[in-house]
């Protein structure tokens, strides 16, 4: 029941998102780091230096998921594909990405 109840929080937030921020619009402004950490579960956010190119912000969760938000889905793309070499990538959208730990 607790996990139904969590998956329907995190699809109304994404529907949110959606409606207010035009989440699937590629030219709209991504959402801030805690809409996305919320969205995906993370539990614990704490926030990271981003001295990497691309990156805006960063959280660290606390499964060890890391959370990242870019100023636009090319600055995502160039940042996944630098870093492919060394993690997976567990999740993406409109400009963000979800390292896994």
């Amino acid at each position: 029941m607790r996990f139904i109840s969590r998956t329907a929080a995190v699809l109304a937030a994404a529907t949110v998102i959606a409606g207010c921020r035009g989440f699937g619009d590629e030219t709209a402004k991504p959402p801030d780091i805690a809409t996305v950490a919320a969205m995906v579960g993370c539990a614990s956010p704490t926030p990271e230096p981003t001295e990497e190119n691309f990156v805006r912000e960063a959280v660290r969760c606390a499964d060890g998921q890391r959370v990242i938000t870019f100023r636009d889905n090319g600055a995502r793309d160039n940042f996944r594909k630098a870093a492919q070499d060394f993690g997976g990538v567990y999740e993406e959208g409109n400009g963000y990405l979800v390292e896994e730990p």
